[in-house]
């Protein structure tokens, strides 16, 4: 919610526990290490499943950002919904209420890795009704 120096106001302030900023990075530092550790060690998603008529659109595109310690990175961001999820806001606007996002950086076959999770077996049982929504460039990661 807020930077870690004010973590410790707010942890003081709610919880009455007097800490600091360097704590607070700690914490929240160990507590997002072992959130992906079991994101990426269990499968918690149920296959998709599409209705009659039902379309799935899987979007993906990439870039890459320089980064401090490790120079050029590959970032690849997916996102995955159903037709079912698009809503019409007006005349000209849609919206989608509810769709699944896979961001790496790291390269393509990690990315595909993590598409391939939440796609599970759609892209053989219903290829007729996945509509793939990329740039095209080599090593998308899907399609």
């Amino acid at each position: 919610m807020d930077c870690y120096e004010r973590g410790s106001e707010i942890a003081q302030m709610l919880l009455n526990i007097k800490t600091n900023d360097t704590a607070i990075y700690r914490i929240t530092d160990k507590i997002g290490e072992q959130s992906l550790a079991i994101s990426e060690s269990e499968n918690f998603r149920d296959p998709v499943q599409l209705e009659e008529g039902e379309i799935l659109y899987i979007e993906a595109d990439g870039s890459m950002l320089q980064t401090r310690e490790a120079g050029w990175k590959e970032a690849k961001l997916g996102r995955i919904f159903k037709s079912s999820a698009i809503s019409n806001e007006s005349e000209n606007r849609n919206s989608i209420n509810c769709s699944e996002y896979v961001a790496t950086l790291g390269n393509h076959k990690e990315f595909a890795i993590k598409m391939s999770a939440i796609i599970g077996d759609a892209y053989e049982k219903w290829k007729d009704r996945l509509v793939f929504i990329n740039d095209g460039a080599s090593g998308s990661g899907i399609g």
